[in-house]
């Protein structure tokens, strides 16, 4: 994982545990969120690793922040 602030560094695709640095959570955390279809996920192959697109999970930050 690179540096929050260098996410041209990051890739388009981020693993559960990048997206769990990145929200300052734990893997736990983020899994739940995926399997509770909060936070969208795809998972590579049938039964492989979950990973969330960047954008998505920009998308979902922004979504949590209240007004």
């Amino acid at each position: 994982m690179t540096a929050p602030g260098s996410r041209d560094q990051i890739g388009r695709f981020l693993t559960v545990a990048d997206a769990a640095e990145i929200l300052a959570v734990d893997v736990a955390a983020v899994d739940e969120l995926i399997r509770s279809g909060e936070l969208p996920a795809i998972r590579v192959g049938t039964s492989g690793p979950w990973r969330i697109e960047r954008t998505q999970l920009e998308v979902w930050i922004e979504e949590q922040y209240e007004l």
